[in-house]
């Protein structure tokens, strides 16, 4: 199976196990799939999904892997205080 039909059928079972509904806030609607930074699909509404790729200082990102590594050593910071 190519790259692009794993993706469909990625969306296409996000999707399917999530009812339809956004898996944030259960909206039923226009849905969009959301990789989150291990890996894990998600189905979102827009509000959900805009958000999914916010940060917490509100920055926005396209790589949720990429955010994840970013804030890593501040929240490392944190555990030890």
């Amino acid at each position: 199976m190519n790259g692009c039909n794993v993706a469909h059928h990625a969306r296409h079972a996000a999707f399917e196990l999530a009812g339809r509904a956004c898996q944030t806030c259960g909206i039923r609607g226009t849905l969009h799939t959301h990789v989150d930074a291990g890996g894990s699909v998600r189905a979102l509404c827009s509000d959900c999904h805009h958000t999914a790729h916010r940060d917490p200082a509100g920055m926005l990102w396209n790589d949720a892997a990429e955010m994840a590594a970013y804030w890593e050593p501040y929240w490392a910071e944190l555990e030890r205080d």
